[in-house]
């Protein structure tokens, strides 16, 4: 530090990408095997991609302005996994390592559920959608089956992962619709 130049001790250095990229290579380096890492380190590694998939859960809701309500519940979920997968592609290979790795699976699906109220927050579902608890299950599942196809995508504009998604959640929709009427049919004055 420069003679006479002082530094405020409660400020906080700003996070750099770079910084979280270190973070999760961190989770592969030479000396980490990844099952030792989940092991003896479990709660470093949840820590660490808990956090990178809060950073892009805040800048994905952000970036898209859930707010308007001329697009549907299906047209807003899949903008916003795509803003996520804008992200990911900033990490692919480090990604691509955890999302192949099946020991993972447990941890993302944990980490997943625990970010699901904020999805569903941002994407303002609460209160146009019945069935909260099926919605953040919902959620969790189409978010894991939408980084597991992007794992596998190696087109540059994510074809493959966007086709997907859009049938997924047809079939989610289809579903969804189909258990809406049924629930009226058996009982038509509540909400399921």
């Amino acid at each position: 530090m420069a003679a006479g130049k002082k530094t405020n001790p409660r400020r906080k250095k700003s996070k750099k990408p770079e910084g979280r990229r270190y973070r999760l290579n961190k989770i592969f380096s030479a000396k980490m095997d990844a099952r030792f890492c989940v092991g003896k380190n479990h709660d470093e590694v949840f820590d660490i991609l808990t956090q990178f998939f809060t950073d892009i859960t805040e800048q994905a809701a952000q970036q898209i302005g859930i707010k308007d309500s001329q697009y549907s519940p299906r047209d807003r979920i899949f903008d916003f996994i795509m803003l996520h997968a804008d992200h990911w592609q900033q990490q692919r290979a480090d990604l691509k390592k955890i999302v192949a790795d099946k020991i993972f699976t447990p941890m993302l699906l944990r980490i997943f559920l625990k970010l699901s109220p904020r999805w569903m927050a941002s994407l303002s579902l609460g209160e146009l959608l019945p069935g909260r608890a099926f919605m953040r299950v919902g959620l969790v599942g189409l978010y894991g089956y939408a980084i597991w196809v992007w794992s596998d995508d190696d087109s540059g504009d994510m074809a493959k992962t966007m086709a997907a998604l859009d049938r997924i959640l047809l079939s989610a929709e289809t579903i969804l619709s189909g258990i809406i009427s049924l629930k009226e049919k058996i009982d038509p004055h509540s909400r399921v």
